[in-house]
């Protein structure tokens, strides 16, 4: 389990995955607001200007609960997902991330939430209405091949965060490896804690 009680970097993998599929369980605190980058590339200064995000979320406290668009489950700002399925804060909420060549999904709690395939009519109308469009971030959600992942605090940085999760990249599906495994993986783990085992669910 990896955890985090105040203001901390970033979590970038040093390693790039083209097809993969995330495992997390998550908890917030109250107005909580983090989110998971999948896709992401050093071109630019921010990752979220090339990476989708799928929105981790205290939706009844948090501002961006009050749209489906930026809610919890969602790829920010461009998929909703439905009320009802998130937990609220201070629960373990369980995430499923899918990526596999064009196509993405979203689950939250044991239910498909969002879904896309990048590249289709959908997908371009999706990035035009959003403040994603190309005027502003040319390559955003278009970059394939290997590319990183990210775990961010966002804006309530200050409120208590937890991740459990298991990472199974496509090539190697009959090996799951511990979230606390991977810290080598990553540039820096400056304000996250991790721990062996697993997270306490009492």
């Amino acid at each position: 389990m990896i955890a985090k009680d105040g203001e901390v970097d970033d979590l970038v993998t040093r390693d790039e995955y083209a097809n993969f599929e995330i495992q997390l369980e998550w908890k917030l605190g109250k107005a909580g607001n983090s989110g998971i980058f999948y896709r992401g590339t050093r071109e630019y200064d921010h990752i979220y200007w090339s990476a989708p995000e799928y929105q981790l979320l205290d939706d009844e406290n948090a501002e961006d609960g009050k749209s489906r668009l930026t809610a919890a489950g969602s790829d920010y700002g461009l998929y909703g997902a439905p009320a009802g399925v998130a937990l609220p804060f201070d629960h373990w909420n369980k995430t499923r991330l899918l990526v596999k060549g064009n196509h993405v999904e979203h689950w939250l709690n044991g239910k498909k939430v969002a879904s896309y395939d990048v590249g289709t009519p959908d997908w371009d109308a999706a990035i035009k209405a959003s403040k994603f469009g190309p005027e502003k971030y040319p390559k955003f959600g278009y970059f394939s091949g290997l590319n990183l992942l990210a775990l961010i605090a966002a804006s309530q940085s200050a409120l208590p965060t937890s991740y459990d999760a298991t990472f199974l990249p496509f090539s190697q599906c009959s090996t799951c490896f511990p979230f606390a495994t991977m810290r080598v993986w990553f540039h820096s783990f400056a304000g996250w804690t991790a721990s062996l085992g697993g997270a306490n669910r009492s």
